[in-house]
């Protein structure tokens, strides 16, 4: 789940093209796509904290969504360099999750539950 202040659409283009009787086809193949979120609040699981990040930017593109965060933090650690990626969202492929959470800290009592 993910909560923020403030939604952007920056952009979003899909290809078409009209055949001999002027129907309208699309290209979904083609879709390029980016949101952009404000003063985030990301939630994994349910009763956990959330990663808080000043900006999310959302890309869709080449079958492939990227979520680029920035300045995230997980209970005030820094997780900068942290990304998720989902490949493969359309088509037959099983769409493949990347999550890396990138976090250099103690482990206390706050990381490990």
């Amino acid at each position: 789940k993910v909560k923020a202040k403030a939604y952007k659409l920056d952009y979003f283009k899909l290809d078409g093209k009209l055949d001999q009787n002027a129907n309208l086809i699309l290209d979904f193949a083609h879709i390029n796509a980016k949101a952009i979120l404000q003063d985030v609040d990301i939630y994994f699981k349910e009763n956990l904290p959330s990663i808080k990040t000043k900006q999310l930017d959302i890309i869709y593109g080449n079958n492939s969504l990227n979520f680029g965060m920035h300045s995230p933090t997980y209970l005030g650690r820094d997780l900068n360099s942290s990304y998720v990626k989902i490949d493969n969202l359309v088509g037959k492929k099983n769409a493949i999750l990347y999550l890396y959470l990138h976090i250099k800290s103690i482990i206390d009592d706050k990381v490990s539950d």
